[in-house]
This record gives C-alpha cells, sequence and structure tokens, in this order.
C-alpha cells in the first residue's frame, strides 16, 4: 500500500475504526483515531492488547513500515 492510501484511513473524519494486514498475515487494528500516526513510512500504533496481573490494560505500542502493509479495511464496532 502507499502511504496515501494508510493516511485516508487515519485521518478520516468521521473516523472508523481499521485493520492493518501486514505481510506476515499479522494483523493490527487501530480503534481509536488518537491511536495510530503516520510519519514519513512508517504506522505507530498503540492499543491496549492485554490485561496486566492487576487487571489493568497494558499499552503496547506497534511500529510498522507502510510497505509491510499488504490491505487495509475498516471493521465494525464489532469487530474492533
Amino acid at each position: 500500500m502507499k502511504v496515501k492510501d494508510i493516511e485516508e484511513y487515519v485521518t478520516g473524519r468521521p473516523f472508523r475504526p481499521f485493520r492493518l494486514v501486514l505481510d506476515t498475515g499479522e494483523q493490527v487494528t487501530v480503534r481509536r483515531p488518537r491511536k495510530a500516526l503516520l510519519s514519513g513510512q512508517t504506522v505507530a500504533v498503540v492499543g491496549v492488547s492485554r490485561t496486566g496481573s492487576k487487571g489493568l490494560g497494558v499499552e503496547k505500542l506497534r511500529i510498522v513500515r507502510v510497505d509491510r502493509i499488504v490491505s487495509a479495511e475498516h471493521v465494525s464496532a464489532d469487530e474492533s
């Protein structure tokens, strides 16, 4: 995918949750607009990935090179 294509997902208004599919088959879901940052050829995604020992969400930062993204798709609120 191209940076311009990803930018449309990140900056689209109104925001709609979306999923990035990587060339490894891994999927990275962006649930909120302020959880993704596009900078040059990389996308940084912050999200709650698991529950910690005290029952609190643990933030995880995932940095993805745009050239590793093979597709992007909007997801429903139920899927995200």
